[in-house]
């Protein structure tokens, strides 16, 4: 399994190098054939973080498709194996709604606090700009946005400082 992991993970970095353009279906199809093998996903030789990256880039080109209930499912995926971005990509999805699916603020919130939780500087700051400007109706809350602006520029995430001051 361990060779079949390298030819394929040597594949998805091939087509993640060149321009994507009009290849994202091969994309999808390459590397939702690398995750339907059960033995390679449970593999101790395919790092967890790998695993991450494959949902979350299988997740960015279903979003970029216009797929968005499968980019969703997909940045789950990726959250469960550990991947903080696909946090945020989830957050932004749920806060402009997509599809049949309207937007849910509630919800794009708390991802954005697990993230920031989790020390994830985008989300930390996703969660400061919902907080202080009320977007999707959610209280408007200066002191806890100022908190989580905080949190974003000590983790090295570019904030105004007039936003935490």
């Amino acid at each position: 399994a361990y060779g079949k992991f390298q030819v394929l993970s040597k594949l998805v970095g091939v087509y993640f190098r060149v321009p994507i353009g009009d290849n994202y279906d091969k994309v999808i199809r390459i590397i939702e054939k690398i995750v339907s093998q059960k033995i390679l996903i449970d593999s101790p030789f395919m790092p967890s973080n790998f695993k991450a990256y494959l949902y979350s880039v299988l997740g960015e080109t279903y979003r970029v498709k216009g797929l968005n209930f499968d980019a969703l499912s997909n940045f789950d995926k990726a959250i469960h194996f550990g991947d903080m971005n696909s946090i945020h990509n989830a957050a932004v999805l749920l806060l402009e709604g997509f599809g049949d699916c309207p937007p849910q603020p509630h919800k794009a919130l708390k991802y954005f606090k697990m993230g920031a939780f989790l020390e994830h500087g985008m989300s930390a700051f996703g969660a400061g700009l919902m907080l202080k400007n009320g977007m999707g109706g959610i209280a408007i809350n200066t002191d806890k946005s100022r908190e989580y602006f905080k949190l974003a520029a000590s983790l090295g995430y570019p904030v105004d400082k007039h936003l935490y001051l």
